[in-house]
């Protein structure tokens, strides 16, 4: 497998300033960021250290199968596979990986990290029975193994916006007016790197489905279906791994208190910023292999053969996607994506699926219009033999979380482009939020709030449009530290 790409991310820079007006905690008014031009934060890849990256990778499958017939009516599916990959490579050795969060400098060239692959047998075994021995009636399933192999695509971000082969620099208060002067230097200590899990374990998903088919008439028939599957060891990405971690607590996770500055109020560091995992880069994307996933459906067909010109079949799916992260190519791989979920405790994360979709009806037909049989010669080649087809879609949305798109920090880590609104209200009631200055009152579930588990209204017949809650509100920086509590 080969894949030569070429990738560079915001080369023009990106500025981030703080609300238009700060207050301090007595309520007095201390600076506007951006009317004043104070960024808080600027972050770019720096164009002239951009080169493309030449990935190349091998995979080798192997697979037998049987079926044996047990008795006149029941089938067994016997297989067993075997698939395996080489891990990914570099033509000029341009692969740089953490091989711990906190290492100083990352390791270059090959392995990018051990193989996970070496020992993937995946079985499968299924049967079909016909209890009847009529064949009016089916009833089938079967339960299989399947590899998830770290494939380059995984890893293309990764790879080409690390140092030291790619530089981008994330600076956080780059001094006043420089939105307009620029930036000239940029310390080492503010670049990207990346961290993949060294030691990854291996991928995988197990799939299973049950199945009852039943013929009602001789062109009438339905099926009853149970179809699930258990992802494990699934790549849980974040944009954004170097961030202050917060403290567990017995109410909860507790992250620093600073001040409007992003200092420390109390402690041994008051008055300097909270230091992140690793004070070497100033970001550091990462790929965690400790994603969860599952899936579990019921499906209803009812269908009616071609007869007399016509034929039909409508379908129905009620499911429901669960995973602790849906994230493998980057942080927010869909549109309604949170960039960085929690890493350090992914039970904080665990929710719908970004592309769950809890119920789907399709419907289908074809009709073959009839042709006049004195019809002959042209006419007959022009107006006979035309089919009328209709397909009808309608379905959930998908599901959208609460968040704010400016540039705020709202946990203070200093880290992040984009945060999740993680102090806002009660996700049961949508209707009544609770007032930002009020938090230092009551602590917070963290999860249910931060991804959300409410489906967005769906469509007929069209895709369906993420949407996302956008808003914006001044926090009070100088308010305690917010505990927020573990789902259960």
């Amino acid at each position: 497998m080969l894949l030569n790409v070429l990738a560079d991310t915001d080369p023009n820079g990106i500025w981030k300033f703080g609300s238009l007006s700060e207050f301090l905690p007595d309520a007095t008014f201390k600076r506007s960021t951006f009317l004043q031009n104070i960024p808080q934060k600027f972050q770019g890849g720096i164009a002239s250290t951009l080169s493309p990256r030449n990935l190349r990778q091998n995979i080798v499958g192997l697979y037998l199968q049987d079926d044996w017939r047990f008795r006149s009516n029941l089938t067994l599916n016997l297989g067993l596979r075997y698939e395996m990959s080489s891990v990914p490579t570099e033509t000029s050795g341009k692969l740089a990986n953490l091989r711990n969060l906190s290492d100083p400098v990352a390791h270059t060239g090959s392995p990018f990290f051990s193989n996970p692959t070496l020992k993937n047998f995946e079985p499968r075994v299924g049967f079909a029975w016909d209890p009847r021995s009529n064949g009016k009636t089916a009833i089938r399933g079967g339960i299989g193994m399947f590899d998830v192999l770290p494939l380059p695509y995984q890893f293309v971000l990764l790879t080409t916006q690390a140092a030291p082969f790619f530089q981008y620099t994330a600076i956080n208060s780059p001094g006043k007016e420089t939105f307009f002067s620029g930036l000239t230097s940029f310390p080492a200590n503010t670049l990207r790197s990346t961290f993949i899990d060294s030691k990854p374990k291996r991928n995988y998903v197990m799939q299973w489905n049950f199945n009852i088919q039943q013929q009602l008439a001789p062109n009438w028939t339905a099926l009853l279906a149970y179809v699930g599957s258990r992802g494990m060891h699934q790549p849980f990405r974040v944009d954004e791994a170097n961030l202050v971690l917060p403290t567990k607590t017995p109410l909860g996770y507790l992250f620093p208190q600073v001040d409007i500055d992003g200092n420390l109020i109390t402690g041994p560091n008051a008055g300097s910023p909270p230091l992140p995992i690793n004070q070497n880069f100033g970001s550091v994307r990462g790929m965690f292999y400790v994603g969860h996933s599952s899936y579990n459906a019921l499906e209803a067909q009812l269908a009616k053969r071609m007869s007399h010109g016509f034929q039909m079949q409508g379908t129905f799916t009620w499911s429901k996607s669960i995973d602790t992260s849906s994230a493998s190519v980057a942080g927010d791989t869909f549109g309604n994506s949170i960039s960085s979920l929690h890493w350090f405790d992914t039970r904080l994360s665990r929710g719908l699926s970004d592309f769950n979709v809890g119920r789907t009806m399709v419907v289908n037909g074809e009709w073959e219009v009839p042709s006049p049989k004195s019809l002959s010669g042209p006419a007959k080649w022009a107006l006979g033999g035309w089919q009328l087809g209709l397909i009808f879609t309608a379905s959930d949305g998908v599901p959208f979380s609460p968040t704010w798109g400016t540039g705020s920090d709202p946990q203070n880590l200093l880290s992040e482009t984009f945060r999740r609104f993680s102090r806002c209200y009660d996700p049961t009631d949508l209707k009544r939020p609770v007032r930002f200055d009020s938090l230092a009152a009551r602590p917070f579930r963290l999860a249910a709030v931060c991804r959300s588990r409410r489906p967005s209204r769906g469509q007929r017949s069209s895709d369906i449009d993420t949407t996302s809650l956008i808003g914006s509100a001044t926090l009070n920086p100088a308010i305690p530290s917010v505990a927020y509590h573990q789902q259960p």
